[in-house]
Formats: structure tokens, C-alpha cells, sequence
């Protein structure tokens, strides 16, 4: 090229460098700044072949040091260090807090592979130029050929059940955008290595000098692609069709109307089903029972896809915090070993739901109509109703419009507020309409249509009847941390905090992300508070952290104790004003019984509960208090330290077990933890006659009944469990009533199925 033209690239290089910078999500520089940057790249750059007077003059490759240095400069040099100059000055300037390890990590992985395309089709345009060919004719060849990459992109993500991709023109797609941790294997690495390969092979068959070395490096070039593809495809991270998980996952047990897929590294003859899958198999027989009810008989076949655990459910299919269904299979895929399993009930109204959704679509684009109908149908252990999470956010401003509600904005919400408003929604609808309508809407009809009715009028009656529900004196504080998060698209930096907290030893490409010597335990959240010492919650990990290390010396220095306790002190408000504000005077508390302030470490607990009487806080800070102060009142007297420690979380054993009659809130600390004990000697039917002291909070009461469900369930004494869980939900708070009465008609449900046996296993492949 001519020297007066590398100006021109090197300001369209540095403008789209910048350009998403201007987004909330660009700003960000980790991930979703890569990937930007890189489709940016691919889709403009090139494009600057079509202007006039950007002849090639030079070679590439050959004499660096006579003619094609330059360019070589340019591509190998120049260029890069543009595409990273916006990221290098944010962390200089201290813009951005993103760790820098992860910014130069995907813009390796997504940024420099895409930069070498987008030379080479830059050649390739200036090459067709050479040859007298007309810039519309060059502009149209090239549209047609990003339409087809993109076709082809959007091709295998819809017909393949899986949501991550490695791919020419966007690079690495990880899946949903929920997900604040990204993990790679080395098949995304390769994968990326064999696009750069392409590149540079199109640039020596290009501008190659020299016929006899051009031949040679072109040769090795794709010898070392066809390498990196051979040994890329030896990663389920590269393979997106249903014959590959069917391999990972290589068996199954098929019921009416479904089959689960599993593995069992344990026992690789699979002789007997796992007791997680038998657990699920019986979870999915009733569910699909229970929304027959409710979306009708001819209900499509559903695949489950059970994975081990959250990081191979990332790199094999692409959804790791997330659970996911595909409307095209339909199939569903989660994380097992989780029971009773939070998103199972959730998914299967999806899949369930796929053959009328959206005229044959497989779900309404809406995402509105689509999460709210899941939501509204599987009812979970909520802190707060749908209604009235709703009503919070209105009321704090958290969800300022509901144009964010129904259009592609939903997705920039956190998936806590934007679905519990869609579930809020449609829970409506059912009830003041019936579902028949919010089927027919579901399935493509127009909203005034099916109302009689325009959306607003019938939105806002609903948004007038969430403000009612909500009370900001019982439910202020708790709605306000339940929705705090703004969600991966307006957090700043997730990627690296979610990094930052991983171990080492899981995986060799985090080193290449964290700090020399990180230590995630010691180190992490003394980098949040360093990053951000306004934020309540990172000091409030950090000191519980730090006071967590000091529980295990025996000499612990005092004026570092006195320190902390005024940290602690000063930090927190009276009366609090947020949860941190609670959870501090609880680390408090414990550290002052620590130190053996016994009677200041118990009247500040009381305190704390005189104060929940007067407004809401949670459940499970009620418990917390409570149960603190209980052990204090009962038991003896050095045993009572022992549980401070393991209610502050302190150690993870849980206490011995005293001789003679034990007080109730033991019973209820080993009911909740699952010991083994529970299940010896007939101690589940002891505890099980006991009934919770009458004056503690009702939150205790719904919690013990619960718990006695889920033991039960584990023994495979279901009717016991049925009841167990009918007394929760008659105790329980209006959030958790419809969960706790799914819970006993499942038990009652599974007393009448019966075993699982042999007969329904097969092998998947």
C-alpha cells in the first residue's frame, strides 16, 4: 500500500476501537468489548478497499527490509497497538476498573484473530480492484458473503441445541448473556488459532513474494490449520450438534412424553440409575402431569440434558449460571445434582409450550410474553410475590419503563427484575382473563385482538395493583438488596470479578487472567474494597473474611480487634437502612462473642430482632438473629461458643451432638444441615413429633416443616413428606405458599408411581 493511505486505516482502526466505548456495555473492557470491536472490524474494515487510491504497491511478505517491512509493521505492530490503545489509556487513566489480564486475554482470543480477516479481505477487495473490477460489483460480493457467514451462524445456533459458538465472523460466542463467568478450553483456543491460519493464508497467496517461498509458506500455513482443526475437534467446546452430547452424556432413562440424558463417572457399567436422576425423572413425570392441566394434552416430546456440573454445561453447550431450553428440539438443559431442582418445572413450561409459540416460532419474541408465562406457571421460594417484587422496582424506579419491558431492552435488565415483572405480568392476565387468552397471545394473536382492549390502559390497572401490594415498611429493605444488581450489561466489569474468584487449579487458561500469585480467598475481596471502599457489601466480605482468619488464632492482636470492631460500628447505620446494614451488627455481634463480650454480643442481637419486629428484613435474617440468640439461652454453656462459630460460618463441622434431650433449635440447625445421623436410629421419626417453640418467628415454623419434607422425601417416605410440607405452606408467607404446596402434591405423587427400574434405561448413542 501506499505510505499515505496506512493514516486513513490507522483512523478507521482507531474509530472502531473506540466506537463501543460509547455503549454502556462497551465500556466495559472485557468480553463484550472484544466482540464488538472484533464484528466491527470484520464488518468495516474492509470496506475501506472500496475507496479510490488504495493501491498495493508493496509485497507482504519477502524482503522486510526493502519493500514490504511496512506492511508487516502495519499488520503485526502498528495495527494491534491501535486496536488496544483505548483500553491501555483507560487503565492508565484509572476509567476502567477491569483487570487488565482479562481485556488483553479476549482481545487475543476475539480481537487479533478478527483483525487478521479483516486484512485479509481488505487485500482480497483491493486485489479485485487491481483487476478492473467494479467497486458495486466488490461491495456486493462482499455483502453476500457476510450474509452467508451470517446465515450460517444463525443456522447452527437455531437448529443445534447448542448456544455457543466458534465462528469465522463473530468468534467466540459463549452463550447467554446472563453468565458473568466465561470459561474456554483449548478447543475455542485452537479454533481461533486455525482463523488466524486462514487469514494468513490468504495474505501469502496474496502478497507473497518470491513463488518458490510463497509455495512453502503457504504450504506450512495450511498444514499447521488442518493441524489446529484436527486437534480443535478432539473439544466438545467445538461441536455444536445433538449426536455430540449424546456422547458426552451417554445415557438415558425415557418416561411418557420425555427422555434424560445423563453421565455417571462413578459408575461407568450404569447399572443403576443415579439417585439425582431418579429424583429428576420423577420431578419431570409430575410436572408434565401438573401443565397438562394447563396448556393441554398434545404436548410435544422433550429431551433433558442433565450436566455434571456448571463448567461443563458452559463448554458443552453454552448456558453455565443459566439453564436453557431449545424450542427447536425441544430440549432442556440444567445443571443436575440439585434437588428439589429450581428451573426444572421453568424449562418444561418452555419445551412444553414450544408447539404453539408464536406461530410455530417455538416461543414468542417478546421476551416478555416468553419468561413471563415460565415464570407465572412455575412458581419458586420467593422473598417477595411477583407482584410484589414488581411494585418494588416501580416504586424504587428500578424498571423506569415498561417500553423496556416488551422489546429487545429486556435483555438489557437484570434477568432478577425483568422477570419477575414479566411473571408479574402474565400471573395477572391468567387471573383476571384466564389462560385461554394469554395462550392465544403466546401464540402470535394481537393483544387487542384477544382483549378487546389496548395494551396501556390493561398494563397500567396492573402497574396501579403491583404499587398497592407493595409495602415499603415490610418490604423496603429486602427489595431493595433482592434487586440491586443491574445486570451484566450495566455492571461494571462482571467478567472480572467472576475471574478473580476462581481457583487456579480449575483450569490452566486462568492464570493467564489473574494476577501473578492470586490467591482468590486471601485476595478477592481486598481488590473489591480497593476498587470500590464505598461499597458496603465488599467491606462487609472483606472484614467477615478477615475476622474469619482471626476466629482460628489463638493470639489475636488486640488493637487489630479493636480496629475491626469499630469499622463494624462506625460502618453500620441505626436504625439500618439496608441489608449490610443488619448482616454488619451480626458479624459484630459474633466477633464481640468471639472475644468474650458475651452480654454486648447478645443485647446487640436483641436489638436486632426488636428492630424486625418493627419492619421487615427477610426471613433468613430473622433466622439468623433468632437462632443466634437461642443458642446463647439453651444448652451448655461451652458449647455455646462452638455454635456462634458455626452459625457466623466460621467452621464448617457442625457441633457434637450433646448427650440427653437436645434443645429444638439443634434439632433444626442438623435438620437443615442433612447430616447422616438424621437417618440413623430412627432420629428423623424422634424429631419429626417435635414441634417448634411457639414464640419464635413464623419463618422458623415454615423452615422446619420444610426441611422435615426434604428428609423424607430421602427415605422415600412420601406421605410423611406430603404432610411435612402442607403444615410449611400453611405457616409460610404468601411467596412461598404455592411452592410449598407443589412440594406435597409431588410427594404425594411419587407415592403413587412407585420404583423406577431397569426398564426404562437405555444408552444414548
Amino acid at each position: 500500500m501506499q505510505r499515505t493511505h496506512y493514516p486513513v486505516l490507522a483512523l478507521i482502526t482507531l474509530g472502531i476501537s473506540l466506537l463501543p466505548m460509547a455503549t454502556s456495555i462497551g465500556s466495559n473492557l472485557e468480553y463484550e468489548y472484544s466482540l464488538i470491536t472484533s464484528i466491527l472490524m470484520i464488518l468495516l474494515f474492509p470496506l475501506a478497499g472500496l475507496f479510490k487510491g488504495i493501491p498495493v504497491q508493496n509485497k507482504l511478505i519477502g524482503r522486510y527490509l526493502n519493500k514490504g517491512w511496512i506492511y508487516c509493521l502495519w499488520l503485526l505492530f502498528i495495527g494491534p497497538i491501535l486496536g488496544l490503545m483505548p483500553g491501555f489509556m483507560s487503565f492508565q487513566l484509572n476509567i476502567c476498573p477491569c483487570y487488565p489480564g482479562e481485556f488483553y486475554f479476549w482481545m487475543v482470543i476475539q480481537w487479533l484473530p478478527s483483525w487478521l480477516i479483516a486484512n485479509a479481505a481488505l487485500n482480497i477487495i483491493i486485489e479485485l480492484k487491481s483487476k478492473n473490477i467494479t467497486s458495486i460489483k466488490i461491495a456486493t460480493a462482499f455483502a453476500l458473503c457476510t450474509l452467508f457467514l451470517m446465515l450460517h451462524l444463525i443456522l447452527v445456533i437455531w437448529l443445534e441445541p447448542q448456544k455457543r459458538i466458534t465462528h469465522l465472523l463473530v468468534g467466540f460466542l459463549h452463550g447467554p448473556i446472563y453468565d458473568n463467568w466465561i470459561p474456554v478450553d483449548g478447543g475455542i483456543i485452537l479454533s481461533r488459532v486455525a482463523h488466524c491460519l486462514i487469514a494468513i493464508t490468504v495474505l501469502l497467496m496474496i502478497r507473497g513474494y518470491k513463488k518458490n517461498l510463497q509455495k512453502l509458506q503457504i504450504s506450512v500455513s495450511i498444514a499447521l490449520y488442518i493441524a489446529c482443526v484436527i486437534t480443535s475437534i478432539q473439544y466438545p467446546s467445538t461441536h455444536n450438534f445433538k449426536e455430540s452430547l449424546n456422547k458426552l452424556l451417554p445415557w438415558a432413562i425415557k418416561g411418557e412424553g420425555f427422555q434424560i440424558y445423563y453421565r455417571d463417572n462413578n459408575n461407568q457399567t450404569n447399572s443403576e440409575v443415579p439417585t439425582s436422576v431418579k429424583r429428576l425423572f420423577r420431578d419431570t413425570l409430575f410436572h408434565i402431569n401438573e401443565l397438562k392441566e394447563t396448556l393441554g394434552d398434545d404436548l410435544p416430546f422433550v429431551e433433558i440434558y442433565v450436566y455434571p456440573d456448571r463448567n461443563s454445561k458452559k463448554i458443552w453447550f453454552g448456558g453455565g449460571s443459566t439453564d436453557i431450553t431449545d424450542v427447536y428440539t425441544p430440549s432442556i438443559h440444567l445443571t443436575g445434582n440439585r434437588w428439589p431442582h429450581p428451573t426444572l418445572r421453568h424449562e418444561l413450561v418452555h419445551a412444553l409450550s414450544s408447539d404453539f409459540g408464536f406461530h410455530g416460532l417455538g416461543f414468542h419474541p417478546n421476551m416478555a410474553f416468553t419468561e413471563g408465562l415460565a415464570v407465572a406457571l412455575a412458581p419458586q421460594e420467593r422473598k417477595l410475590t411477583l407482584h410484589e417484587s414488581a411494585g418494588s422496582l416501580f416504586y424504587k424506579k428500578r424498571f423506569p419503563t415498561l417500553n423496556n419491558l416488551f422489546s429487545i431492552m429486556f435483555w438489557k435488565e437484570s434477568g432478577r427484575r425483568a422477570y419477575a415483572v414479566a411473571g408479574s405480568v402474565i400471573q395477572h392476565l391468567i387471573a383476571t382473563h384466564g389462560f385461554s387468552k394469554v395462550k392465544e397471545l403466546y401464540a402470535g394473536e394481537r393483544w387487542e385482538d384477544i382483549y378487546q382492549e389496548k395494551q396501556l390502559p390493561m398494563l397500567n390497572i396492573w402497574k396501579k395493583m403491583v404499587k398497592e401490594q407493595y409495602d415499603e415498611q415490610h418490604h423496603g429493605i429486602q427489595a431493595e438488596y433482592l434487586f440491586r444488581y443491574p445486570g451484566v450489561w450495566r455492571d461494571k466489569c462482571p467478567h472480572t470479578k467472576a475471574v478473580l474468584r476462581r481457583p487456579k487449579k480449575e483450569s490452566s487458561f486462568i492464570s493467564f487472567r489473574q494476577p501473578q500469585d492470586w490467591n482468590p480467598r486471601k485476595d478477592y475481596w481486598q481488590w473489591r474494597v480497593k476498587q470500590d471502599g464505598l461499597n458496603l457489601q465488599n467491606r462487609l466480605n472483606y472484614w467477615n473474611q478477615e475476622i474469619k482468619y482471626m476466629s482460628k488464632l489463638k493470639n489475636r492482636p488486640k488493637s487489630r480487634s479493636e480496629f475491626l470492631l469499630r469499622s463494624l460500628n462506625t460502618s453500620r447505620k441505626w436504625p439500618p437502612q439496608s441489608i449490610e446494614d443488619i448482616e454488619l451488627a451480626i458479624l459484630e455481634s459474633d466477633f464481640l462473642r468471639l472475644l468474650g463480650e458475651r452480654k454486648n454480643s447478645i443485647a446487640l442481637l436483641n436489638r436486632l430482632k426488636n428492630f424486625s419486629k418493627e419492619k421487615g428484613i427477610g426471613d433468613s435474617l430473622v433466622r439468623k438473629i433468632e437462632a443466634r440468640i437461642l443458642v446463647e439461652n439453651v444448652g451448655r454453656s461451652k458449647n455455646r461458643l462452638s455454635w456462634r462459630r458455626y452459625l457466623a460460618g466460621w467452621i464448617s463441622k457442625i457441633p457434637d451432638q450433646v448427650k440427653g434431650k437436645e434443645a429444638w433449635i439443634f434439632h433444626y440447625l442438623r435438620l437443615r444441615r442433612g447430616q447422616k445421623e438424621l437417618y440413623k436410629d430412627n432420629y428423623l421419626n424422634l424429631i419429626a413429633r417435635i414441634s417448634p417453640p411457639s414464640q419464635l418467628a413464623a419463618t422458623f415454623k415454615s423452615e422446619w416443616y420444610k426441611y422435615l419434607g426434604h428428609r423424607f422425601m430421602e427415605v422415600e417416605r412420601y406421605r410423611k413428606a406430603a404432610s411435612s410440607y402442607k403444615m410449611a405452606a400453611d405457616v409460610a408467607k404468601s411467596g412461598k405458599k404455592d411452592i410449598y404446596h407443589q412440594y406435597s402434591r409431588k410427594a404425594m405423587f411419587y407415592d403413587s408411581y412407585g420404583s423406577i427400574t431397569k426398564d426404562h434405561q437405555q444408552n444414548s448413542l
